[in-house]
């Protein structure tokens, strides 16, 4: 809602019926809910192996395009993304940038040069609901109010279920083993969605909870940057399994572990939640993107072999190593696994 709401506004601000909204070829489909319900034409450009945007296609793409456009560059796994290209790009094509950094704990100095940018605390800290939209002043004449509808309903189960996650992990219980755990949002059931502001906004315990939480992100991202260390480690099969990202540079705090498995992540994930790691994939692609396979085959096969290892603050040492042992063991015997 958070993305829905920043395109509307920068929609109203360019004065126009007819926006073009660029996104990423890998971009999950389920945040796009929203905006399919909205009057604007989302068009995916391609990427990169490393997920940054494929800049030489991109420009003919945008050359292409009539009208009022915005560029939506998003930091993967808490990795910023090519923040300085996209802005000289954006200012060559006259285009709005937005950048989604639902994947990072906070600003960093590749960060928030854009007209907006979008955070999603919930996703590295234990918050329910909420999103963040940061905005250049212009674009936040323009943005609408959201409006709380009760969410605290919401957020008794999820505040049970954090503390018996809490208590199982304590005790070395793999709870994800015990049932089949999908981290679904609940915003949105299906189909396009109305951007309709009253259903939807965070109440007084989540920003509560958010105010909390600011005071130990510096702990939060030296915790998530010592078990992504920690992990890497453990992963000494480069020609079976590589990390997205080559290094861990100064700043980071890093959403997940994404690494690439060279034979197809999606049997390594399910052997991994067997054992009570909660290991997962990206959740979808857009069908836009899965229609247009030669465009946008880097995306698809990123798809194919993306998988992401737990890292957060919860877990210690010696849950990670656990999840490494794992990884290995599976990885052993992993040679004659098929895509």
């Amino acid at each position: 809602m958070a993305l829905a709401a920043t395109i509307e506004a920068v929609r109203v601000s360019c004065g126009t019926h007819a926006l073009t909204v660029w996104l990423p070829g890998y971009f999950c489909n389920e945040a796009l809910c929203f905006i399919r319900g909205m009057s604007v034409t989302m068009r995916f450009y391609p990427v990169l192996p490393d997920l940054t945007p494929d800049w030489d296609k991109l420009g003919g793409l945008v050359n292409n395009t009539s009208g009022a456009q915005a560029f939506v560059l998003v930091h993967y796994f808490g990795f910023p993304n090519a923040t300085s290209k996209a802005v000289a790009f954006c200012e060559r094509h006259t285009m709005t940038l937005i950048e989604d950094a639902a994947h990072l704990l906070r600003a960093c100095a590749q960060t928030q040069a854009g007209a907006a940018t979008i955070y999603s605390p919930r996703k590295l800290l234990p918050i329910p609901w909420g999103g963040v939209v940061i905005t250049s002043k212009n674009l936040a004449a323009h943005m609408s109010d959201a409006c709380s509808d009760g969410t605290w309903i919401r957020t008794v189960p999820w505040a049970a279920r954090r503390l018996t996650q809490r208590a199982l992990t304590g005790l070395n219980i793999p709870w994800h083993a015990l049932r089949n755990v999908r981290n679904a949002s609940g915003l949105c059931d299906g189909g396009n969605q109305a951007l309709d502001f009253s259903r939807w906004g965070a109440d007084s315990y989540v920003l509560r909870l958010m105010t909390l939480n600011e005071r130990n992100l510096d702990e939060v991202a030296q915790l998530r940057r010592l078990n992504y260390s920690r992990l890497s480690g453990w992963l000494d099969e480069p020609n079976m399994i590589r990390p997205v990202f080559g290094s861990l540079p100064d700043g980071v705090c890093p959403y997940a572990f994404a690494v690439t498995v060279i034979t197809g992540a999606g049997g390594v994930c399910e052997e991994l939640q067997a054992a009570g790691v909660p290991a997962s994939r990206w959740p979808d692609l857009p069908p836009e993107v899965l229609a247009c396979p030669d465009e946008h085959a880097v995306a698809i096969d990123v798809y194919n072999r993306l998988l992401l290892l737990p890292i957060h603050q919860g877990l210690d040492a010696g849950h990670i190593d656990y999840v490494g042992r794992k990884i290995q063991s599976i990885m052993g015997g992993a040679s004659g696994r098929v895509l």
